[in-house]
């Protein structure tokens, strides 16, 4: 099964994911529930204005695939 999902994460102060919600999925109900595991526990450097750190809103789509690609991974954020 190959699957795509879109998630919306609130990143605060210190890099850390505040709140991560699913935007899109297709196809629903397959991938959602790993897709929130594994972005809700990330860190992340936090957004900086004018050099101090503030919170954001980041996109990112994650591809799930059937196929072995090894070590390498890809995704695109927005």
């Amino acid at each position: 099964q190959q699957g795509r999902v879109v998630l919306r994460l609130l990143i605060n102060e210190q890099g850390l994911v505040d709140n991560v919600a699913v935007v899109r999925a297709e196809p629903r109900g397959f991938f959602e529930e790993s897709a929130l595991e594994a972005y809700g526990s990330a860190r992340f450097s936090p957004g900086m204005l004018l050099g101090l750190p503030v919170k954001s809103q980041m996109l990112i789509e994650v591809e799930f695939a059937t196929e072995n690609r090894g070590a390498s991974v890809s995704g695109r954020t927005y």
